[in-house]
């Protein structure tokens, strides 16, 4: 290239003709412009190297990079592989423990250039500390002692022009200085540490028919486990439900019920959790004939892994036991295990709760519906208020939820096309009853015929036919809900129950006072009731509750269940402990 043809534009991202700028229909030469400028330049002309436009002259500084290159590996200090990591500002080296040196190709750490296509030789040479100049071979440095080195990258910038776009005789050496710091081994690898919560576990008696089964989530025990994943001296939370990459019972085959079983789980990194479990006690060991004594444990994308009986409960009698966690230990990324003693004991009930499968239709104060599960404790719910024959607004004061488990789902099918799909057994008015009655497996076929409350526009109601139902099996998550004061609401259109499960021990624990007209309370006998029985006051709870909770929970009526033999003082009490906040 002719250089003394060679032109510039004074404007940045200015279009400009050729011939204007140079006067003439051909050229002997290039135009340049700095790296990735926006002008651009009439191209009806023949050029014999690249055309550019250059937007600056005189001292241009060059643009000074570097390019690691395969020499920058993941800071990750796998044992086969070293790392260099950093910019221009610094740089920071590393190889395995058990290699004797690291070596280090200089001449491929940087690059320099100026216009387009303008690229400079860089050279470079490394000093240590005391700033003697560390031989090279070949451009490559071998680098012994730990320490602080410096890399001098020096490049001979030649390429200048005047004010008229004519090149300028003129060179510059320009230098540049980087820092190295060199550590000769791996970074001390934190030992691994892991928290277990001693509150008991919830196992899960799943009811699907004659496939009764136990499950638990040993996993949920844990609260947090912290590990040095990423080799640099630092411990992490370790997330241990994720990238399980086994999990194993040992022995096999083991009679879970009557000797402990080991659990292994060992995760994609490398890391080993092991849980032991002991024996239970109080639950019913599925025989031979319903397939054997033995759990399975399997993955879980929520919950890490769960554990899940093989054979069959024979009976329902008893599944209300539990099974000990007793000790732990963790293999983290240092090999080194640490071990957590710490006893949890799985606790089994039986299931009694009426519950919605997921996607249940419940009705707001608002007369608009929302599934079940996106329910929350600031919904206002529609439901029946029977000491006034209306609807009323009101707040759940309990929601639970019950994880995605194989169940029987009873389909119910009313005369005008409603379909409740619900799980276990719930609470429904039932007219010919005149009161609410439970629902499940076992009763359902009896209540066909029968006529049950549904809710209708304008503060009404209106009776419909139970005509059918259908029991199907699948994976299915439920849910149940308790209200405030009312403890009803209203389900795919349905006058529905709601309790929590340890209430429905108690039969007729919501059968407060006998309906009469109007979905009303039969005020003549209720006062019967009331004098025959009496009403609690808020003192005789004031030790355990708030007044609001009280009130909440249907305080005063209570003493009229006491009275007929329902439920005991001693049994409220309880259930308070279960299901209301302590009143500090």
């Amino acid at each position: 290239t002719d250089k003394a043809n060679t032109g510039y534009l004074a404007n940045d991202n200015a279009n400009v003709s050729l011939k204007t700028l140079l006067g003439s229909t051909t050229v002997n030469g290039a135009i340049y412009a700095p790296k990735g400028s926006g002008a651009s330049v009439d191209n009806g002309y023949s050029f014999a190297t690249d055309t550019h436009v250059s937007t600056t002259q005189g001292d241009y500084l060059p643009t000074f990079e570097f390019d690691l290159g395969d020499q920058m590996l993941s800071k990750d200090n796998d044992d086969d592989t070293r790392y260099l990591i950093g910019d221009k500002n610094g740089l920071t080296a590393m190889y395995p423990k058990g290699e004797s040196a690291l070596t280090l190709d200089l001449s491929k750490l940087a690059e320099a250039y100026k216009y387009d296509g303008v690229y400079y030789t860089v050279s470079a040479k490394c000093l240590d500390s005391n700033d003697n100049e560390v031989s090279a071979t070949d451009g490559k440095v071998t680098l012994t002692e730990k320490g602080t080195y410096t890399i001098v990258f020096t490049i001979n910038d030649d390429v200048f022009y005047g004010a008229d776009g004519k090149a300028i005789t003129k060179s510059v050496t320009r230098t540049y200085k980087v820092t190295l710091v060199l550590d000769l081994y791996e970074k001390s690898i934190a030992d691994a540490t892991m928290t277990i919560s001693s509150s008991a576990l919830t196992g899960e008696y799943i009811s699907s028919g004659t496939n009764k089964k136990y499950k638990m989530y040993p996993l949920k025990a844990i609260t947090s486990i912290m590990d040095d994943a990423n080799k640099d001296g630092t411990l992490e939370t370790f997330d241990f439900k994720k990238n399980i990459q086994s999990a194993v019972l040992t022995p096999a085959g083991n009679n879970a019920f009557s000797s402990p079983t080991t659990i292994t789980i060992t995760y994609t990194g490398g890391q080993v959790l092991t849980i032991v479990l002991g024996t239970p006690s109080g639950l019913n060991s599925p025989g031979a004939s319903n397939g054997g004594k033995t759990f399975s444990v399997k993955t879980d994308s929520t919950n890490g892994i769960y554990l899940q009986s093989d054979g069959a409960v024979a009976s329902s009698s008893a599944v209300t036991g539990t099974w000990p966690i007793t000790s732990w230990s963790f293999k983290g990324t240092s090999g080194k295990v640490i071990t957590d003693n710490t006893k949890v004991t799985i606790n089994f009930t039986k299931p009694s709760s009426g519950c919605f499968a997921e996607g249940t239709l419940i009705t707001l104060a608002d007369g608009t519906q929302k599934p079940i599960e996106e329910i929350t404790f600031e919904d206002q719910l529609l439901a029946w208020d029977f000491n006034t024959g209306k609807y009323v607004a009101t707040v759940p004061s309990l929601i639970d939820r019950y994880e995605l488990s194989q169940q029987n789902v009873i389909n119910l099918k009313f005369s005008d096309g409603t379909v409740v799909r619900m799980v276990i057994d719930h609470g429904f008015f039932d007219v010919d009853a005149n009161k609410f009655v439970f629902l499940n497996e076992e009763n359902v076929a009896s209540y066909v015929g029968h006529t049950f409350v549904k809710a209708s526009a304008n503060g009404a109601y209106e009776n419909v036919e139970l005509i059918g139902y259908e029991i199907t099996v699948e994976d299915v998550a439920y849910y149940s809900i308790q209200t405030a004061f009312y403890n009803n609401c209203i389900a795919e259109g349905m006058f529905t129950l709601t309790a929590p499960p340890e209430m429905l021990g108690y039969n007729g624990w919501f059968d407060y006072f006998e309906i009469g007209e109007g979905m009303k309370y039969d005020e003549e006998k209720m006062q019967a009731d009331i004098e025959k029985y009496g009403l609690y006051t808020y003192e005789e709870f004031a030790e355990y509750v708030t007044y609001e909770q009280f009130m909440a929970f249907n305080g005063p009526y209570l003493k009229v269940l006491v009275g007929r033999g329902v439920v005991t003082y001693e049994q409220i009490i309880e259930l308070i402990g279960i299901y209301v906040n302590p009143k500090n």
